[in-house]
């Protein structure tokens, strides 16, 4: 029986690179919409997440609703720690806001096969799954207050316990954080699940 796990959304970005708010730009790709109105890449990150089993939803950053970094400007990080640290599960799904191609069923799937303290795909650091702990809480804060190179999910990743396997869907792990590759991915109007290696 799959055990109950929080989600944290990471949408707390500055999103330079794309010009505009990602979190708001309307997802016509996506699977979810309402009487022919996309939702917003939030909402359809946080209908992923409700889909893939999650009890509970977080949001980094500033917008309302959401958990604001007590360390600003420290990447995803920071938005992990302040959302952890408010988390009522131990286990936690995370993943960000400009990810898109991810389907609730390769999510459970990480889920599924999470072990240890932190899990994910061998392919990339995001999505991931975090077992919430005060050594991690502690490390996460250690990291946040010197700055500097330790302060990266990849840099967690090669010195916490991490149980890598790899991804039966890789196609479903990109980013679109540009507006020539949001134009592109929109172009295709069609939802990538059904197309996906493995069903997923």
């Amino acid at each position: 029986m799959l055990e109950n796990f929080g989600a944290i959304l990471l949408c707390g970005g500055k999103s330079s690179r794309m010009g505009q708010d990602k979190a708001l730009l309307r997802y016509q790709a996506s699977a979810y919409c309402w009487q022919g109105v996309a939702p917003t890449l939030l909402e359809h990150q946080q209908l992923v997440l409700i889909q893939s089993g999650a009890s509970e939803i977080l949001l980094s950053g500033n917008r309302a609703g959401a958990i604001a970094d007590h360390w600003p400007d420290k990447g995803p990080l920071a938005g992990i720690h302040a959302c952890l640290s408010q988390s009522k599960y131990q286990l936690n799904l995370v993943i960000p806001v400009d990810m898109p191609g991810l389907s609730p069923r390769l999510l459970e799937t990480l889920v599924q096969r999470h072990q240890g303290d932190v899990s994910t795909f061998a392919e990339s650091t995001l999505p991931c799954v975090l077992r919430r702990s005060e050594a991690l809480l502690d490390y996460l804060e250690l990291q946040l207050q010197q700055g500097g190179s330790g302060c990266s999910l990849r840099q967690l990743q090669q010195q916490w316990q991490v149980l890598q396997t790899p991804c039966p869907a890789p196609e479903q792990l990109f980013n679109l954080n540009t507006i020539t590759e949001w134009r592109q991915h929109q172009s295709v109007r069609e939802n990538l699940w059904p197309f996906s290696s493995a069903a997923y």
